[in-house]
C-alpha cells in the first residue's frame, strides 16, 4: 500500500540478499569462484543526468576577420543551443545544456574582434550561460554545428559582425518583462537549406569546376607545369570516386585541358543543373616560391585580406583571354556580390569549406588561417553553396612535385570527396532527413 514501510520480514530479506551479493563479489575479486552471470550492485537513477553524462565543452575559440568575429566552440556532442542579444551594454548570450566544463580558463579570452571578455555562470535548471561582453552593437551573421570528424570534435560557429546602434534592433517586451529582460531578442537561426521545400534530392548534384582550361592555362610552375592540368586530373578523379558511390550525380564544367569556359558560364552551368554544390579545383602561385600549402575559399564581397583579393581579381581576368565582354557584367556581379547572396547559401558555404579544411590537413600543407574569403566570380551563384578550393602552390618547388604526383592527386580528390560525404551528412541532419 502507498506511504506504508515495508514489514520487518521483508527488510531483513533484503539486507540478507545484498549481503550475499557482497560476499559473492568479494570472493570474485579474491579469485576464489567463477563470476557468475552478472556481479554489480544495481544502479541507482535519479531525476538528472549524471556529470558523465553530459555534453563536454572541451575548447572555445576566437577569431578575428575583417567583416566579423567567430567564436567557435568544440563540443563531444551536438546539442540544442539559443543566442539572444542584450544591449545596455551589449551582450550575446549563448544557452546550451549543463555540460561538463572543460575549456579553457575564459579570463584568458577576449580582447578579440568584437568580443571584450566572456563569461560563464553558475549551471542552473540544466543550462549553461556564457555571456559575451561586445564591443559594440552587433548582429548574428551565421550560427551553426560542424559535424565531428575522426580527429575534430563537434563545434558550434557563431559569427557576429557589427551594426550601427541605431540598427541593433531589440524585441517587444511586455512592461512586465521589461524591467527583467531590456533589450533581450532571441537570434533565429539560418533556415535548412535543399531547395524550397528545405530538403535534398534523392541524389544531390555535385558540379566540380577544374579551374582554367583552353587559352586560359593558370598558373605555371617553376617547371612548366599547367595549373589546367592539374586541375583537371584531380576534378576527374574525384568525379569517379563521388560516381562510384551512387550517391551523387555529378557533372563537370569543362571535360578536356582544350576546353575554355568563362568564369560566368561556369556559374550558369552550375544554375541549370540544379547543383546543391559546387566545387571549384584550383593551384595557387606566389611571388614567393617560399609560400605553400592549400587553402579554401567562400565568397565575401571583401577579401579577407590582401592577398586573397590579389588572387580573386587575377583569377576574374581569366575571361578577357578569350575575349569575354565584362562590362556588361559588372552590375550584375556587385549586384550578386551586395544584394543576392543568400545567408542560407553563405552558411552552408563554410561549414563546406571547414569539412574541407579537416579532411585536406590529412594530406597536405595547409597554409596559415585555411579557410578564407574573396570575391571569386566563380562563387557569386545566390542559391548554390560554393567553394574554391586551391590544392597548392604550382610556385613552390615541393608544392609542384606533389601535384604532379598521381599518387598525391588521387589522395586529394579522397580528401575532397571525404569532404562532399561530411558535408551532405551534416546537411541531412539539419534538414532532419
Amino acid at each position: 500500500m502507498m506511504g506504508r514501510s515495508p514489514p520487518a520480514a521483508a527488510r531483513g530479506a533484503a539486507l540478507w540478499h545484498r549481503g550475499l551479493a557482497v560476499v559473492a563479489c568479494l570472493m570474485v575479486a579474491l579469485g576464489l569462484t567463477a563470476p557468475p552471470p552478472v556481479c554489480a550492485q544495481p544502479a541507482l537513477t535519479f531525476g538528472y543526468a549524471t556529470a558523465a553524462a553530459r555534453p563536454v565543452f572541451q575548447n572555445l575559440r576566437l577569431g578575428e576577420h575583417p567583416d566579423r568575429t567567430r567564436l567557435v566552440a568544440e563540443m563531444s556532442s551536438r546539442v540544442e543551443f539559443s543566442l539572444s542579444l542584450l544591449a545596455n551594454p551589449y551582450r550575446l548570450i549563448i544557452d546550451l545544456p549543463a555540460v561538463d566544463w572543460q575549456g579553457p580558463p575564459l579570463a584568458t579570452l577576449g580582447g578579440v574582434g568584437l568580443v571584450e571578455e566572456i563569461e560563464r555562470t553558475p549551471d542552473a535548471l540544466g543550462v549553461t550561460r556564457l555571456v559575451v561582453r561586445l564591443a559594440g552593437p552587433a548582429r548574428v551573421r551565421d550560427a551553426f554545428f560542424l559535424g565531428q570528424t575522426a580527429a575534430i570534435p563537434y563545434r558550434l560557429v557563431v559569427d557576429l559582425e557589427p551594426v550601427p546602434a541605431d540598427a541593433f534592433q531589440v524585441a517587444s517586451l511586455t512592461p512586465e518583462d521589461a524591467d527583467e529582460a531590456p533589450g533581450e531578442v532571441t537570434v533565429p537561426l539560418p533556415a535548412a537549406a535543399g531547395g524550397p521545400a528545405g530538403g535534398l534530392a534523392a541524389r544531390p548534384m555535385v558540379v566540380i569546376d577544374p579551374g582554367h582550361g583552353g587559352v586560359d592555362p593558370g598558373a605555371i610552375g617553376a617547371d612548366g607545369t599547367l595549373e589546367r592540368e592539374v586541375t583537371l586530373a584531380v576534378a576527374l578523379q574525384l568525379r569517379d570516386l563521388l560516381q562510384a558511390g551512387g550517391r551523387y550525380e555529378v557533372m563537370l564544367t569543362r571535360a578536356t585541358d582544350d576546353d575554355y569556359v568563362g568564369l560566368r558560364e561556369r556559374v550558369r552551368r552550375s544554375r541549370a543543373a540544379g547543383a546543391d554544390l559546387f566545387v571549384s579545383i584550383h593551384a595557387d602561385a606566389n611571388p614567393s616560391r617560399s609560400v605553400r600549402g592549400a587553402s579554401i575559399y567562400t565568397l565575401s564581397d571583401t577579401a579577407s585580406d590582401r592577398e586573397a583579393a590579389m588572387l580573386a581579381a587575377r583569377e576574374n581576368r581569366a575571361d578577357a583571354l578569350a575575349s569575354v565582354e565584362l562590362r556588361a557584367d559588372d552590375d550584375v556581379m556587385t549586384g550578386i556580390l551586395i544584394d543576392l547572396v543568400q545567408r542560407r547559401t553563405h552558411t552552408h558555404s563554410n561549414a563546406m569549406a571547414e569539412f574541407l579544411v579537416n579532411r585536406m590537413a590529412a594530406v597536405a600543407p595547409l597554409l596559415v588561417n585555411t579557410h578564407r574569403e574573396a570575391g571569386f566570380a566563380v562563387l557569386t551563384a545566390p542559391d548554390v553553396p560554393s567553394v574554391l578550393i586551391e590544392l597548392g602552390h604550382l610556385s613552390n618547388p615541393l608544392d609542384e612535385d606533389m601535384l604532379t604526383d598521381p599518387i598525391h592527386q588521387a589522395l586529394l580528390a579522397d580528401a575532397l570527396r571525404r569532404g562532399v560525404d561530411d558535408y551532405f551528412d551534416w546537411r541531412a541532419m539539419v534538414d532532419g532527413q
